[in-house]
């Protein structure tokens, strides 16, 4: 499987910056809080109009191409319970690391080990673009739609470029 030894490869050599490239040198402090500024920005005022203030305490999230796991770290603070997965083991090794009380897999997006109906929400952010065919990528929707609950919700943030 290229993309994942590519991953493993980009993985070792700067975790931090693959996941967030403006910065080269990103302290843990740093790297999080980029992540919850983020979070902040992007999922929030989706969640507050999709679930209308509801508690999100017992929901369940799932987070695509976690990387080393800023995102999923600040999705744990809306979330219950909040597990990432990432093509990359040594990414999920790094999230682990710098989230020891969090849960990561090493999982392709094609194929995620938990059963049908399990996710309230299903994030992924800047991840999608990266996969290798159109194929991967409709398949990869169809997971998600596997794994949502009735009434749950998917957020994927992707950068396009126009006209392509």
């Amino acid at each position: 499987m290229a993309e994942k030894k590519i991953w493993d490869k980009w993985a070792k050599e700067n975790g931090k910056h693959i996941a967030l490239t403006n910065k080269k040198n990103w302290t843990e402090e740093q790297f999080n809080e980029r992540g919850a500024q983020d979070i902040q920005q992007y999922v929030v005022p989706f969640l507050q109009e999709a679930w209308c203030g509801q508690s999100k305490k017992t929901m369940v999230a799932l987070d695509i191409g976690c990387g080393p796991g800023r995102l999923t770290r600040a999705l744990h603070n809306i979330f219950g319970r909040v597990i990432g997965i990432d093509i990359s083991s040594e990414m999920v090794t790094q999230a682990q690391m710098m989230n020891p009380t969090l849960e990561f897999h090493t999982a392709e997006s094609v194929n995620i080990p938990f059963e049908e109906k399990h996710f309230d929400f299903v994030f992924s952010f800047l991840v999608f673009q990266h996969f290798s065919s159109k194929k991967y990528t409709m398949d990869t929707f169809k997971e998600v739609y596997r794994l949502l609950k009735p009434g749950g919700y998917a957020l994927i943030q992707l950068r396009a470029i126009p006209g392509r």
